[in-house]
C-alpha cells in the first residue's frame, strides 16, 4: 500500500481504538490541496512494477469525500487509461466502455496513454452487438487522437483500416507500439503515423505481411528508439531508416526474414546510437561488412549481428574491429552469431577484444580452437583479456540434430576454470568479474550432448571431483536423449504405439529407477539434464487435447517420472554444498552452465527442474 494510504489507514485505526467517541487526529489534515494532489500523483504513478495504478486510484477515491473530491478534480491522475483488452472474456465491454469514458472525461484536455488489444476472434466469433460495442470503443479512442501521447495497440488489420481517420491529427504522440498478426495493404500506403511531429519511440511488429505490401512510413529522421520486426517476406526498411540520417537515434533493433538492400549513403554518422541489433532469420544476401564500413558510432555499447552470410568476403571479427576502432566506442555486449564465417581469424579476434575491455556479454558462433584460446584469463598479465566478462554464449547453426558443431572441450574448460575457480582460489584480492554463465545454443538437446558434454570437456571441468559415468548411466543417457528430448521425441510421436519403441522407453525409465545416489553424487544427472526432462514428462499435457503419452495408462510414464524427481531432489540438495557449477536445461537445445560459487540450497535448485518457456 502506498505511504499516503498507509497514513490515512493509521488515522482510521486510531479512531477505531477510541471506539469512535473521540475523533482521532488526521495525520494529513491541513495539507494544501496542491500538495495533497502531488502526493496522490506519486502514489498512483509509482514506478514499482507491482503497483496497479488503476487499483490505487480506485482505493484513493474510496477513502473519504475529501480525497474523492481531490482526486476527481485533478486531471493528471486520469491520463493513463485502463487496459482495453477486448478479447478477454472476464472483462465485459460495458464496464470497459464505462471506465474509458470516465477517464477521458476526468482527464480533461491533457495528453493520454492507453493499451488496446483487439484479436481477430472479436470479428469472427462474437455477435453483431458485441462487434458494434467494440466499434464504439475504438471510435471513442479515435475521437481523442489529438490527445494521444503513449499508445500500445495489438490489433488486426481490420482495426488498422479504421485508424485512417487519425492521420494528420497526432500532435502529442511521442511513443507508439503497434503489433499486428497480419497486414494486407496492397493498394494503400502505411502512412497513418507518418506525420506525427513529436513521435520519438516506435515499436512495429507484424507476423505476416505480403511481399508486395508497402513499407511503413514514419518520420525516421526524428526517431530515437526503433524496434522493427516482420516475420515474413516483406519490403525491407532498414536502408530507408539509415538513408534518413536519424542523428538522434539511440536504439535500433531490426528483425526480418531476409536482408537484401543496403543504404545508399556513403557515410552514416549516428552520434547517439547505443544499441544496434540486426537479426535476420534466414539469409543476409548483401555485403553487410561494406555497410559497417560506412558507420561511425561513437556511443555504441551493444552490437548484435545474426544471420547466414551469403557474401563472406571479409572476416567478421576484422569488420567489427574496424568499426570499433573507427568509432572509438567501447562495447559492453557483443553478439556475433553469423554462420559461414569461414574467414574468421584468431588474430583479428584478439585485436577486437583488446579494444573492448568493458565487454560483459559475448555471444559467438562456435569458433575454432585458436579463437577460444584467446578468451583464457591470465590475471598476472599486464593487459588481461576481457576482465569484466560475465556471460559467454556459443551458438551452433547446424540445420538439424545430426549436424553438430564440436567444441574443443579442453580449451573451453580452461576458459571456465581461469574465470571462475582460479579467481576464487587466489589468496590475493582481485578486481576481475567471474564468468557467471556459459550458454550453449544448438538445434536440439541431442546436439548439446554430442557437441559439448563429452568426456574431454567433463574431465577437465570436474578435475576428478565428480565420479565418472559408468556404462549403465551412459546407456541410459543415450536412450533418454534419443527417445525423450524435443526433436524426434515421444512428445512429437505420441501416436506411435510401436511396441519396440515403447520397450525402449520402458528400458530408459527402468534404468533411471535403478540408479542409487546414496554413495555417488548427482552431477551426472544435472550435466545431462535428466531432472529437467523427467519434470517435463511428469507434467506433460497434450496441447491438442487430453490424449495421454503412448501406453501411459499401462506403463505409467508420467507418474514414474514425477516419483523420480521427488527421489532425486534430496540428493541434489545434498550435493549442492560441494558443486561449483550447475547445469540448466531450458529445452529446444538451449543449455546453460552456471557458476554456483557459494550458492546453497534453494538457489542451487533454480533452473534444475523448471524449464524456461
Amino acid at each position: 500500500m502506498p505511504a499516503v494510504l498507509e497514513a490515512r489507514s493509521r488515522s482510521r485505526s486510531a479512531q477505531a481504538l477510541t471506539g469512535g467517541s473521540q475523533p482521532a487526529p488526521n495525520m494529513l489534515a491541513g495539507l494544501p490541496n496542491e500538495l495533497l494532489q502531488r502526493m496522490l500523483f506519486f502514489a498512483v504513478f509509482d514506478n514499482d512494477a507491482s503497483n496497479d495504478s488503476h487499483q490505487t486510484l480506485h482505493n484513493v477515491c474510496r477513502v473519504d469525500r475529501e480525497w474523492h473530491s481531490t482526486a476527481t478534480n485533478y486531471p493528471a491522475l486520469w491520463t493513463k487509461l485502463p487496459v482495453a483488452d477486448l478479447g478477454v472474456r472476464d472483462q465485459t465491454l460495458t464496464s470497459c466502455l464505462r471506465a474509458l469514458t470516465l477517464y477521458l472525461t476526468r482527464s480533461g484536455v491533457l495528453p493520454i496513454s492507453f493499451k488496446l488489444s483487439v484479436p481477430d476472434t472479436v470479428w469472427n466469433l462474437h455477435t453483431k452487438l458485441y462487434r458494434d460495442t467494440v466499434d464504439i470503443i475504438i471510435q471513442l479512442l479515435i475521437d481523442q487522437c489529438h490527445r494521444w501521447e503513449e499508445v500500445e495497440m495489438r490489433c488486426s488489420g481490420t482495426v488498422y483500416e479504421r485508424l485512417g481517420r487519425v492521420k494528420g491529427k497526432l500532435p502529442m504522440l511521442t511513443s507508439l507500439s503497434l503489433a499486428l498478426p497480419y497486414l494486407y495493404l496492397r493498394d494503400k500506403a502505411f502512412d497513418v503515423f507518418g506525420d506525427a511531429p513529436r513521435l520519438r519511440d516506435v515499436k512495429y511488429s507484424i507476423q505476416h505481411c505480403p511481399e508486395d505490401s508497402p513499407p511503413p512510413s514514419f518520420l525516421w529522421s526524428q526517431l530515437e528508439n526503433v524496434y522493427y520486426a516482420v516475420h515474413s517476406e516483406s519490403v525491407e526498411v532498414y536502408h530507408t531508416i539509415m538513408d534518413a540520417q536519424p542523428t538522434f537515434l539511440r536504439t535500433l533493433e531490426y528483425s526480418a526474414r531476409t536482408f537484401r538492400l543496403l543504404p545508399l549513403a556513403i557515410t552514416i554518422p549516428l552520434p547517439h546510437l547505443e544499441k544496434l541489433s540486426l537479426r535476420i532469420a534466414t539469409d543476409i544476401e548483401c555485403d553487410i561488412f561494406s555497410h559497417l564500413d560506412t558507420l561511425t558510432l561513437p556511443t555504441l555499447t551493444h552490437l548484435e549481428l545474426w544471420g547466414k552470410l551469403h557474401i563472406a568476403n571479409q572476416d567478421a571479427y576484422d569488420a567489427i574491429r574496424t568499426l570499433v576502432e573507427r568509432s572509438g566506442c567501447s562495447l559492453r555486449m557483443l553478439f556475433m552469431c553469423l554462420s559461414d564465417n569461414e574467414l574468421a581469424d584468431a588474430n583479428n579476434f584478439k585485436k577486437l577484444i583488446a579494444l573492448s575491455p568493458d565487454l560483459e556479454v559475448l555471444h559467438l558462433t562456435v569458433p575454432k580452437s585458436e579463437v577460444l584460446e584467446a578468451l583464457v584469463l591470465k590475471p598476472t598479465s599486464p593487459e588481461p583479456v576481457l576482465p569484466k566478462l560475465r556471460r559467454l554464449g556459443l551458438h551452433s547453426h547446424g540445420p538439424s540434430s545430426w549436424d553438430v558443431t564440436l567444441l574443443d572441450g579442453k580449451v573451453l574448460a580452461t576458459i571456465i576454470e581461469s574465470r571462475t575457480r582460479a579467481l576464487v582460489d587466489q589468496e590475493e584480492p582481485h578486481q576481475y568479474q567471474t564468468l557467471d554463465e556459459v550458454i550453449f545454443v544448438y538445434y536440439a538437446n541431442v546436439g548439446v550432448q554430442y557437441g559439448v558434454i563429452r568426456e574431454s570437456f567433463l574431465e577437465e571441468l570436474d578435475q576428478n571431483v565428480h565420479q565418472k559415468s559408468n556404462a549403465k548411466i551412459t546407456k541410459v543417457i543415450e536412450g533418454l536423449h534419443w527417445n525423450f528430448t524435443e526433436r524426434g521425441s515421444w512428445l512429437y510421436r505420441r501416436r506411435n504405439y510401436n511396441p519396440i519403441f515403447l520397450a525402449k522407453m520402458e528400458g530408459v525409465i527402468r534404468g533411471l529407477e535403478s540408479l542409487n545416489f546414496k554413495k555417488r553424487d548427482t552431477e551426472v544427472l544435472l550435466r545431462h539434464g535428466l531432472p529437467s526432462v523427467m519434470h517435463r514428462i511428469g507434467h506433460y499435457r497434450d496441447p491438442h487435447g487430453a490424449r495421454p503419452l503412448p501406453a501411459d495408462i499401462v506403463l505409467l510414464f508420467r507418474a514414474r517420472a514425477r516419483r523420480l524427481v521427488r527421489k532425486w531432489k534430496p540428493f541434489v540438495l545434498r550435493d549442492a554444498h560441494t558443486a561449483k557449477y550447475r547445469w540448466c536445461y531450458y529445452g529446444g537445445g538451449v543449455v546453460s552452465l552456471k557458476w554456483n560459487g557459494s550458492s546453497k540450497g534453494a538457489y542451487f535448485m533454480s533452473g534444475v527442474y523448471v524449464q524456461r518457456d
